[in-house]
């Protein structure tokens, strides 16, 4: 599933059931101007849309 994430050509971002990221592709980081690492474990209210 990972992968198929990675491939998508749209920002996606998988939530914890807290609506913390755990997990993000290239779009949802460009779109952020934050890593994936970056956005790992932050709630999704943190970021600067």
């Amino acid at each position: 599933m990972a992968t198929h994430i990675r491939c998508l050509q749209f920002p996606i971002l998988l939530l914890d059931l807290a609506g913390n990221i755990i997990q993000s592709n290239r779009e949802a980081s460009e779109l952020s101007g934050l890593s994936s690492t970056e956005m790992c474990g932050r709630p999704t209210g943190e970021l600067a849309w």
